[in-house]
């Protein structure tokens, strides 16, 4: 980020940034977000499903949440490539889904990109439900990382304990919607409404992907008011024909009516950066 605030000041270029932390390293990942928000004006922060196989719902990255939630921050949490606890220092891929399309990790230099690719692209969908890295999916292994990351904060009580923190979750959840029943059945009822009070109120759920021809509806069934979607593109991280896709199955969804969609466009976002972006 540091270096693209630098390259833009000479342009001119006026342009709302998210920082990035160091996590799993939580003291030098507080010091870089201040830094980020307070020197380059950056308007939230954004993390990864998992840093180094660890959860955002880690008891390490505590500390760091509570710096979060001093700045009321907005967290934008995008899923990565799963991982198994380390073994021998070495990490191990968590994508048994071999036999899926591959995703594909998008390196750039300057103006060109490498592209490399990997496996287990299955394992995505889950992964927005707990936590995320530095690789990008070109497909549904996004939706696994959200489930599992966001379940995993709330089951830590990060995502319901700390109430100044607003939430970005891609991919209107991925499969969050599927499980969230079963994961926090058996809490106490205190508890569950406090989950529930988090999602219906502090997650702000992003379109990124085709989510608009079914998944949305399994989202809506929880209750949560359409006033909390956002548009979201997933570009460049998807070809222009998925783009074509997602963005017609947001226009014919039977979900919504032509006012929630055109908010979800524009009036949604307005008010969750209210105060933190000039529109």
């Amino acid at each position: 980020m540091r270096i693209r605030r630098r390259w833009l000041k000479p342009f001119q270029i006026d342009s709302a940034s998210f920082a990035t932390s160091a996590l799993p390293y939580v003291n030098e990942s507080i010091t870089e977000v201040e830094y980020a928000t307070k020197t380059l004006g950056a308007v939230g922060v954004a993390l990864t499903s998992n840093h180094e196989g660890k959860y955002l719902g880690n008891p390490d990255f505590a500390p760091f949440f509570a710096q979060m939630e001093a700045m009321n921050a907005i967290v934008f949490v995008h899923p990565a490539i799963p991982l198994l606890a380390e073994v021998g220092g070495i990490f191990l891929l968590a994508s048994p889904t071999v036999y899926l399309p591959v995703s594909a990790i998008i390196i750039f230099t300057g103006i060109h990109s490498t592209v490399f690719m990997c496996k287990g692209l299955f394992e995505f969908f889950f992964e927005t439900g707990k936590q995320m890295v530095l690789i990008w999916s070109m497909s549904g292994f996004d939706d696994m990382q959200v489930a599992r990351t966001f379940i995993d904060l709330a089951l830590s009580g990060t995502l319901q304990n700390l109430t100044n923190i607003n939430y970005i979750v891609p991919h209107v959840g991925g499969s969050l919607p599927s499980i969230i029943d079963r994961s926090i059945a058996g809490r106490s009822d205190d508890d569950n409404a406090a989950i529930m009070e988090a999602f219906h109120t502090r997650c702000w759920w992003d379109s990124a992907g085709v989510t608009y021809a079914h998944q949305i509806g399994g989202l809506l069934a929880y209750n949560i008011s359409p006033s909390f979607l956002l548009y979201g593109s997933d570009f460049p991280w998807v070809p222009a024909s998925v783009l074509d896709l997602a963005f017609d199955a947001i226009a014919t969804s039977p979900f919504l009516d032509d006012i929630q969609k055109q908010a979800m466009r524009s009036e949604n976002v307005k008010r969750l950066f209210a105060g933190k972006i000039q529109f």
